[in-house]
């Protein structure tokens, strides 16, 4: 009926798609994970008409993230049930059509550093002051500093900076990825690397925790 029209298909519940978009700075976005965690498995891959990518992965249990720029810039992430995406043999207005990578290649399963990054913050009430309302905590003075001024003084050095994701060389490593700050707009600190003490790797810390834990 509509020969010319192109497929839409709705993230099924089983599945989790990673879209990387080039043109945004996806590819940049997805070697910096890659360079901090480990390369992401092969596996069911469509090659978009905009010379993007759309992996398909095997959905984790419990709660993700979903939406544009989750994991850096031009890495958006399509959660089962929340979105759709263009299957091949879709044309895309570049005129160039979708199509499949290797349409045998089996859907993986979702690393668990990725799961990890992908994972909502949870909630966790501030408590009820007991001063006097215009007094400030030391948490809250932090709160306000660049990372750098918690980080620079630990021996912590600037890699690059993409968007507002910041991206460290832990202390003794002359380059390289070492951890993030403000990957998933929490303004936390994300540890990729179990050699960088007092720190744990695959792990967050807000700038007090992160400076407690410097200074202990």
């Amino acid at each position: 009926r509509w020969p010319l029209a192109n497929i839409g298909a709705r993230v099924p519940d089983s599945l989790v798609i990673i879209d990387i978009d080039p043109r945004n700075g996806g590819s940049q976005s997805l070697d910096l994970l890659e360079t901090g965690h480990g390369v992401l498995p092969v596996t069911l891959t469509s090659i978009t008409g905009g010379g993007g990518e759309h992996r398909f992965f095997l959905r984790p249990d419990g709660p993700l993230r979903n939406g544009a720029h989750k994991l850096g810039p031009g890495l958006d992430v399509k959660d089962a049930g929340k979105g759709y995406v263009i299957l091949p043999p879709s044309v895309h207005p570049s005129g160039k059509r979708y199509a499949w990578a290797d349409p045998d290649t089996p859907v993986a399963a979702m690393p668990a550093w990725l799961a990890n990054l992908l994972r909502p913050e949870p909630y966790t009430p501030r408590p009820v002051r007991a001063t006097h309302p215009d007094s400030e905590r030391p948490g809250d003075l932090l709160d306000r500093v660049p990372w750098e001024d918690v980080l620079a003084p630990a021996g912590w050095r600037p890699a690059r900076k993409r968007g507002e994701i910041g991206y460290w060389t832990r202390p003794g490593k002359p380059d390289g990825i070492s951890a993030s700050t403000n990957a998933l707009g929490t303004d936390q600190l994300h540890v990729f690397t179990s050699s960088a003490p007092p720190f744990e790797d695959d792990t967050n810390y807000s700038k007090f925790g992160a400076w407690a834990l410097i200074h202990a």
